[in-house]
């Protein structure tokens, strides 16, 4: 509490108003959703899914998504092209021209069907919800993460949610921010603590806007040059309790 007493001393704590919170890998478990998916997708193959397939896929889809992030890939074309480029990948012909969508299509209906969360997200999201307006702010798809919230049980806790594919860009972008600024209805971003596990998409986005940051690191990963981030915490209650949050 030491941590939470002396930003609290400085204003830092209590110049806080509100909380954006990431979902994947902050409060949501993806790693063990999108594994059920594509286990389901492949299986619909008539496929095994062995750590070959399953690594495939990792890669395929990592680099859609970087190329979505920096904004040089739409997210039509990445819905429409993932598991074409998938099963090129895995060297599995396409039986039908638009088996790609029809497969993304699927997977993502799989993927809201597994809204499992991390352990502790539920009382974390709690506590944090309890002194502030908390806003989930993530990349996605927007029906697939409201319906992942809204079935695991946390949507309970958050007054909005703000989804890249809603806001016509995904965070890092300052126009995500600035659509969940507007979407919140706050006028200066300093108020804001946007938390998350990832650098560059949840901190170097959140803090080039203008949000403070708070870093989700469970490995305690050392914070690289150049990055500004306002906490590190390493596990879901440490936050709360570093601001000082029954």
């Amino acid at each position: 509490m030491a941590m939470a007493n002396a930003k609290a001393a400085d204003g830092w704590v209590a110049g806080i108003r509100s909380i954006f919170l990431d979902a994947d890998g902050t409060i949501l478990d993806f790693d063990e959703a999108e594994r059920r998916a594509l286990v389901r997708v492949l299986a619909s193959l008539g496929l095994e899914p062995t750590e070959g397939r399953m690594a495939a896929y990792h890669a395929v889809n990592r680099d859609l998504w970087r190329r979505f992030e920096a904004g040089t890939l739409d997210k039509g074309v990445l819905q429409a092209t993932r598991f074409l480029r998938y099963l090129d990948a895995i060297g599995v012909p396409v039986p039908e021209a638009d088996e790609g969508p029809r497969l993304n299509a699927r997977y993502l209906e799989w993927l809201a069907e597994s809204p499992l969360i991390l352990p502790g997200a539920d009382l974390f999201c709690r506590r944090l919800a309890s002194r502030y307006p908390l806003y989930l702010a993530t990349n996605g798809i927007s029906r697939t993460q409201r319906l992942r919230l809204e079935r695991s049980g946390l949507s309970v806790h958050f007054r909005g949610v703000v989804v890249s594919e809603d806001a016509g860009a995904p965070k890092p972008h300052g126009d995500f921010f600035r659509h969940a600024l507007d979407r919140a209805g706050v006028e200066e971003p300093g108020t804001v603590l946007m938390v998350g596990d990832m650098l560059e998409t949840d901190i170097r986005g959140g803090a080039a806007a203008g949000l403070r940051t708070a870093w989700f690191n469970p490995g305690g990963h050392p914070v690289p040059d150049g990055v500004r981030v306002d906490l590190v915490f390493r596990s879901l209650p440490d936050l709360p309790d570093r601001l000082g949050v029954p």
